[in-house]
């Protein structure tokens, strides 16, 4: 869609000999409508060892899917990494007006159970149906989508949430899964950090998430 933009880390965290700088990320995306940031990833505000920093890398902090509260690569310290994801069979296809995206990861096979997560991205001209499948045993799983702190959420009802700011208007919808808004933090910039709002998605007694993001062109 021209009103949208989005960017997919389907890439290694970076090169096997220099991984400092690497966040748990795998599989996490941004998205921006009309060049407004709608879902984005917390960002780094320091690089001081310490609890901040830890949690800046980690998986929770990014806009993807955490399994039984570990990080998909095992970031430690300030600059260190110990085993990583690396993204698989990435596949890209486009048909008419719908640009379909698939990619798994194997970050969690070092878990109980060699749990593996396949993300797909669906475009259409006014939507992203984003669809989460973990295959193998696992014990829960969360998918996060960390909103800028210039986007107001609104809860509908039960998994409905309106996302607005005074430009754009967008729904998010949960098909599969059990959707709450959770607090957290956004980094725009080194030094830097804001509170903001993650829309959160328990895996609730299913191997999968669906979520759906939709903006209406007459409302933009």
């Amino acid at each position: 869609s021209s009103s949208a933009y989005a960017i997919l880390d389907v890439a290694p965290i970076g090169p096997d000999y220099l991984t400092g700088h690497a966040h748990a990320d795998t599989l996490a995306f941004e998205l921006s409508i009309l060049s407004t940031r709608v879902i984005v990833n917390g960002g780094t505000s320091l690089y001081e060892k310490g609890p901040v920093r830890l949690k800046e890398r980690g998986t929770a902090s990014h806009s993807t899917v955490e399994i039984n509260g570990k990080n998909s690569s095992d970031v430690w310290s300030s600059f260190r990494v110990g085993k990583r994801a690396y993204p698989m069979n990435l596949s890209v296809n486009k048909k008419h007006d719908e640009i379909y995206i698939c990619c798994f990861h194997n970050g969690y096979k070092r878990l109980q159970g060699k749990p593996l997560h396949q993300r797909i991205w669906k475009f259409k001209k006014n939507s992203l149906k984003i669809e989460d499948k973990i295959f193998n045993n696992f014990d829960n799983a969360i998918a996060r989508f960390y909103l800028h702190p210039d986007i107001q959420v609104i809860k509908v009802k039960k998994n409905l949430y309106l996302l607005k700011t005074g430009l754009i208007s967008l729904t998010f919808s949960v098909s599969i899964g059990e959707a709450r808004i959770q607090n957290g933090f956004y980094s725009p910039e080194f030094g830097k950090r804001l509170k903001t709002k993650c829309l959160a998605v328990n895996f609730k007694s299913t191997d999968n998430v669906v979520v759906e993001i939709n903006w209406n062109k007459n409302e933009l």
